[in-house]
């Protein structure tokens, strides 16, 4: 956290998973906050709308269980999205390498 002329500086994520130096409610209203304000500001979709459309989620291999399920309850509970995928990065690099298996 750093205070710069009144404004407050969050690092939710740090080295991959959430910033200990947080509470998990905290993390998740930011990570909240953060793509919600992308998705209003940048990719122009209305708040009203999100029920219409679905998040495909790419996590890490290794993480936290207790954080994925913060993740999901942000995307389809707050936020109200109407379902989610989520998957590895290392199928989804497989799947991204146009390769139909992998060691």
């Amino acid at each position: 956290m750093c205070n710069i002329n009144n404004y407050e500086l969050h690092w939710p994520i740090e080295y991959g998973n959430f910033n200990q130096k947080y509470t998990f409610f905290t993390v998740c209203d930011d990570i909240h906050k953060i793509v919600d304000w992308a998705l209003v500001n940048v990719l122009q979709i209305k708040r009203k709308d999100y029920g219409l459309y679905n998040v495909v989620l790419i996590i890490p291999d290794l993480f936290v269980k207790t954080q994925l399920k913060g993740l999901i309850n942000v995307f389809l509970k707050v936020m109200g999205f109407k379902g989610i995928f989520l998957n590895t990065e290392s199928v989804m690099n497989t799947y991204g390498s146009s390769l139909q298996s992998a060691w």
